[in-house]
């Protein structure tokens, strides 16, 4: 799940960010966990913020499923408990426990 912004030209990594303040601003996120968002966890908080926009701006109701594989064979054998801790852990780091939006946010473990 980590991942990092990328972006090279430092007008999209301004807009990135700009974007990336406002949304925290708008939902009480201290300005302290902005590192977090740009450095660990920026697919989440691209996707956090598309949800936002496509619900509270478009009106259209929208999910966000997040699919976890139980015990993979195949990739990394991950116990429910330890998606659940995962979660938790990250959620905490980006300071988005508290989120309203988080209604929209399905995590599915198969």
């Amino acid at each position: 799940m980590k991942s990092e912004l990328r972006a090279t030209s430092t007008e999209s990594i301004n807009i990135i960010k700009k974007t990336f303040q406002k949304f925290r601003q708008k939902n009480g996120i201290d300005e302290t966990y902005a590192s977090s968002w740009e450095n660990s966890y920026y697919q989440l908080a691209n996707r956090l913020i598309y949800l936002d926009y496509l619900n509270h701006t478009l009106n259209t109701k929208t999910y966000l499923v997040l699919i976890n594989f139980l015990d993979d064979p195949t990739n990394v054998r991950t116990s429910l408990q330890d998606y659940l801790s995962h979660y938790k852990k990250v959620f905490h780091e980006m300071g988005i426990s508290h989120l309203k939006l988080l209604k929209y946010v399905i995590l599915c473990y198969i």
